[in-house]
């Protein structure tokens, strides 16, 4: 239930941020986004799974953009970070 409350409140206050990203060896990338994660394990906040194909073995670090999504998506779209293996909202 608190989690649901925050998600509204945070999802009501919050606008994306741009941001620049270059990944390895590639071109710079102007993104808008509400979250950007880099991470090296699946979970996080406890049992979000934010990257499902992140191994903690393999040395790699998963890049996760969540592009400028409307507070109503966010919210339509929030409990699929725990239920589904793969978490593609879009924007």
């Amino acid at each position: 239930m608190s989690f649901g409350a925050s998600l509204l409140q945070t999802a009501m206050r919050s606008e994306a941020t741009r941001v620049i990203v270059q990944l390895d060896d590639s071109n710079e990338r102007q993104l808008s986004v509400v979250n950007l994660c880099i991470a090296n394990a699946r979970y996080f906040g406890g049992g979000m799974k934010i990257a499902p194909d992140a191994k903690l073995t393999d040395g790699k670090l998963d890049v996760v953009s969540i592009s400028d999504l409307s507070a109503v998506k966010i919210m339509t779209s929030a409990s699929r970070i725990y239920w589904l293996a793969s978490f593609d909202v879009g924007g």
